[in-house]
């Protein structure tokens, strides 16, 4: 199941506007370097390159991780998806409700 394409377009750092200046949390995956803002925008950059560039997710991430060479991503609404040839694809969705579920 693919949830979104990675957008190639390059942004400046001057160009990044309010809270998406504040990284929250940076990981080392598939030779890039990811970036997760505070507002919940992703981007990353690779060795050699000048501008890091905005990735395009189905909407606000709230965390990041990496699990073995895979990056990790989770939304808001508990979706797990992991990039795969510039594709991010879903995996589980976790309750944050806070509420049991059964396996």
């Amino acid at each position: 199941m693919r949830a979104a394409t990675s957008s190639v377009a390059p942004t400046s750092e001057g160009g990044q506007l309010g809270q998406d200046r504040f990284i929250k949390r940076a990981a080392w995956a598939a030779d890039r370097l990811w970036l997760l803002t505070e507002s919940g925008t992703l981007s990353s950059v690779a060795p050699g390159e000048i501008n890091r560039r905005t990735e395009a997710t189905s909407g606000p991430v709230a965390d990041i991780c990496v699990a073995g060479t895979a990056l990790i991503i989770l939304d808001a609404d508990g979706q797990l998806s992991h990039l795969k040839q510039r594709f991010w694809y879903a995996m589980e969705r976790l309750d944050l409700t806070g509420k049991r579920f059964r396996l």
